[in-house]
């Protein structure tokens, strides 16, 4: 071909294609749903802190959609008999996710031994509070908490008070919630001089945190027996309740709720199971609260067939009422496999419950009163006859939630997915995967979900195949436009060398934010074509670039 001719052709395309890339930029942030999650995104910054690359995320909240933070951790040393970990934390602004850092003074708590990063709890935009444990240098686990204030983030520093209750060398903080900024409370456990397990509370006021109290009433329940406090929901500053488990007199477990209000801890009180068996066991694992003395727990007990069941437990008015088995259960269960039971309530009588059944099911109660347990729609098609679980849900604004988990995939690996609700209506699970072509056989788990009012944000991890490396991952919802893929947030088109697929000649172009990860797009109207395998655009040849 001329090279002239060769050049006015390819000074065409180059045309058509910007004008195209331009033009599905503006139409997809004009048209995209609300309800669309983006890709999952590899965690940016960990490169260099685990060259392993063996990450995970351990918890995730969100203060506004678009604005949302997590922390995980990352091995430094890869002996499994003396493992060392260390924290770190990373934030979403305005719909982008930033570089991921340590976490400030942790390592230095530690003395570079063990410590990770469990909870995190968001007030407002660069405001949050997070926690989990250390070892000290004499090698005992104590527990730590860490605030980010105006979007910086303090040093880490020890519990106060909690290393005279840990007589035993293992503490740790479990979960943490805020109720308003620099308000904040954290719940765990202690080894006490009998080397058991025992609960502990301990709240932040104005930005500076008191000291750890072993949970009020819990011994007497337990008789001195192991205890363990394992979730937190506060509604308001100094208004919050806790949940967890003790083992009675027996030895059976039990589940346990305690209220804090205006500040003060009150009285453990035992979740009355007796009503469907004498002395079952039980397990509170998680508590949610949509307004000052209105809240949800939920768990499991046994049954007087010995079957696991799920139930919920509402406060109403500071009152808690009678425990309640969840309706509409029974029809669902084939396999009696309750598990993973987590709660979240946008208001008070406006909560959904999820767990996992035979099969991942959710149940929502509005206006105050519960409803059926229900399958998740299109879960089964994406997983047909084989096994899914539920992980996690949240609820941002009332009939509106989020439920995630993970399912067999069918090739020997395991995929993520999400599901949403909006306007009381849960909608159908999509799956949730890494940027990239599939990796088959590998394993992906969407683990961690947190949702404020306009939008949500959900973590995870994947791994190759053979589990050679396991990679931590967030996704958003709305999905990347209009904040990710924006020209405004610096969004750069690199052109790529041409290719060969299927005896035709394209060429193909990468979007990227921050010079991180892609913003792939469906095609380009009007140019050389596009990937229909990749779903890729094409264009140009190589080696020019456009900030849009």
């Amino acid at each position: 071909m001329d090279r002239k001719v060769t050049a006015t052709f390819i000074a065409i395309a180059m045309a058509a294609v910007f004008l195209s890339a331009n033009t599905i930029l503006a139409a997809t942030s004009r048209s995209s749903s609300p309800r669309t999650w983006s890709g999952a995104e590899e965690i940016h910054g960990l490169a260099p802190l685990n060259p392993d690359g063996f990450t995970g995320v351990n918890s995730i909240s969100c203060a506004t959609a678009g604005n949302c933070s997590a922390v995980g951790s990352y091995p430094t040393s890869g002996n499994p008999s003396q493992p060392r970990n260390q924290g770190f934390v990373l934030d979403e602004s305005n719909g982008i996710w930033g570089n991921a850092h340590k976490v400030p003074g942790l390592s230095s708590l530690s003395s570079g031994l063990n410590a990770e990063i469990w909870w995190i709890s968001c007030a407002a935009v660069g405001d949050c509070a997070a926690g989990g444990f250390y070892t000290d240098a004499s090698r005992a686990e104590q527990g730590f908490v860490v605030d980010e204030t105006a979007g910086v983030w303090g040093s880490a520093h020890a519990v106060p008070g909690l290393g005279v209750l840990n007589v035993g060398g293992s503490a740790i903080v479990r979960s943490i919630s805020c109720g308003a900024v620099g308000d904040c409370a954290a719940v765990g456990t202690y080894t006490d001089s009998h080397g058991t397990s025992q609960g502990f509370v301990v709240d932040e006021s104005g930005g500076t945190w008191g000291t750890a109290e072993a949970v009020p009433g819990l011994s007497a329940l337990s008789a001195g027996r192991g205890t363990e406090v394992q979730a937190v929901s506060c509604a308001a500053a100094g208004s919050c309740a806790a949940g967890g488990t003790y083992d009675n007199a027996a030895g059976v477990p039990q589940g346990f709720v305690v209220d804090e209000s205006e500040g003060t801890w009150d009285t453990a009180q035992a979740i009355p199971v007796a009503t469907f068996k004498t002395n079952a066991s039980s397990f509170a694992v998680s508590i949610s609260c949509g307004a000052v003395g209105d809240c949800v727990a939920g768990g499991n007990y046994t049954d007087s067939h010995s079957v696991s069941q799920v139930f919920h437990m509402d406060q109403s008015n500071g009152t808690w009422g009678k425990v309640q088995v969840v309706h509409g259960l029974g029809a669902l269960d084939v396999g009696n496999n309750e598990t993973n039971v987590t709660v979240s309530c946008a208001a008070a009588g406006a909560c959904a419950l999820a767990g996992q059944a035979d099969v991942p099911f959710v149940v929502d109660e509005s206006g105050g009163s519960w409803g059926k347990a229900t399958t998740l729609p299109g879960l089964g098609a994406l997983s047909p006859g084989r096994y899914a679980t539920m992980q996690s849900v949240s609820c941002g604004a009332a009939g509106s939630c989020a439920a995630v988990g993970y399912y067999d995939e069918g090739r020997g690996g395991t995929q993520g997915f999400v599901v949403d609700q909006s306007g009381g209506i849960w909608g159908r699970a999509q799956a949730i995967r890494p940027l990239g072509p599939p990796k088959l056989g590998g394993v992906a788990i969407v683990g961690l979900v947190s949702c404020a009012p306009g939008g949500c944000a959900a973590a995870g991890y994947y791994d190759t195949v053979g589990g050679t490396a396991t990679t931590g991952f967030v996704t958003s919802e709305p999905s990347t436009p209009p904040f990710y893929c924006s020209p405004s947030a610096g969004l750069t088109a690199t052109v790529a060398s041409h290719q060969q697929s299927d005896g035709s000649v394209y060429y193909r172009i990468v979007y990227t934010n921050r010079s991180a990860f892609g913003c792939e797009l469906a095609g380009i109207p009007g140019a050389l074509g596009y990937s229909t395998k990749r779903h890729v655009p094409v264009g140009p040849p190589a080696g020019r670039s456009l900030v849009l």
